[in-house]
């Protein structure tokens, strides 16, 4: 299961790479969003921030980076959303699989593969519909963690904390383009890694560390936020600056498509300075962090 949902959640990210090799039956789509109406058949179906929608017919794959992936009609290969979630309403014959998002079901909804999200698996059997307060209450929970993961961080690392974050600051074009290509890299890392019996556990580290790595770019992303966001009650109170970034940030993932391809920007953020700077460990140069209140 980790080899097929590392796979199907790497696959938007190298069908973008190779888009040259892109079949007519294919559905590829930067920055927009992908719609198979009913009646329609196609193969494999990405989009790069962008929701996916089938209506119709899939024969390959489904996979969604920082978009939504609804499942109207039948996707006979597997479903996965990296920073969006994925709604079923129809079949799914494969496995479906999030990074930071959730699976809903309608009346009719049925997978009949596994499901994972947030770490958590469940036979098709335990589906069921979510309704908008536990949706809402899931949220909130997560961007909790969020907020915990930030403070533990800054706790036990101050140092390392503030190197991230006047990264940031310094860098602000370079560490999301840096973030961008260090994920591209741990996904063939990891998908390299996977390829024999051997190397599988391998790759479930690595793939454990690479969502750790992104989680601690969101964080750091909800510091930054925080600490410029222009309250005079935030200045020099770090703890809080957190809540407000982390909170700004939750606000942001509600509103449709906007909030998810915010969230991909913060994470590339955030990690491009893990990245930059070995989680930390190599400051940039030791000037003062920047802006902040």
């Amino acid at each position: 299961m980790m080899r097929k949902t590392m796979t199907i959640l790497g696959a938007a990210l190298l069908t973008a790479a190779m888009a040259s090799a892109v079949s007519a039956d294919d559905r590829l789509a930067m920055g927009e969003k992908v719609m198979i109406a009913e009646g329609e058949r196609v193969d494999d179906v990405a989009s790069m921030g962008g929701d996916v929608t089938v209506a119709g017919i899939a024969e390959g794959d489904v996979v969604s980076m920082g978009g939504d992936v609804f499942v109207l009609g039948r996707v006979e290969g597997d479903v996965a959303s990296a920073g969006g979630s994925v709604r079923v309403e129809g079949t799914v014959e494969g496995d479906v699989a999030t990074a930071g998002g959730q699976v809903t079901f309608g009346p009719n909804g049925r997978v009949e593969g596994r499901v994972q999200t947030h770490g958590e698996r469940f036979a098709p059997a335990a589906h069921h519909e979510e309704s908008a307060l536990g949706a809402f209450v899931r949220r909130v929970g997560a961007f909790a963690l969020l907020f915990l993961l930030a403070f533990g961080f800054r706790f036990a690392a101050t140092d390392r904390f503030h190197t991230l974050r006047a990264t940031m600051v310094k860098a602000p074009l370079k560490t999301p383009l840096m973030g961008l290509a260090f994920f591209c890299a741990a996904v063939v890392a990891i998908l390299g890694s996977a390829v024999t019996v051997v190397g599988i556990p391998v790759a479930a580290v690595l793939a454990f560390a690479l969502v750790l790595a992104v989680y601690l770019g969101l964080a750091m992303s909800a510091a930054v936020l925080g600490a410029v966001l222009p309250w005079e009650k935030l200045r020099g109170r770090e703890n809080l600056q957190l809540a407000a970034g982390v909170g700004a940030l939750f606000f942001l993932s509600l509103l449709p498509f906007v909030g998810n391809l915010a969230l991909l920007v913060a994470a590339l953020f955030g990690l491009g300075a893990v990245a930059m700077t070995r989680l930390g460990g190599k400051p940039l140069t030791p000037a003062s962090e920047g802006p902040y209140r």
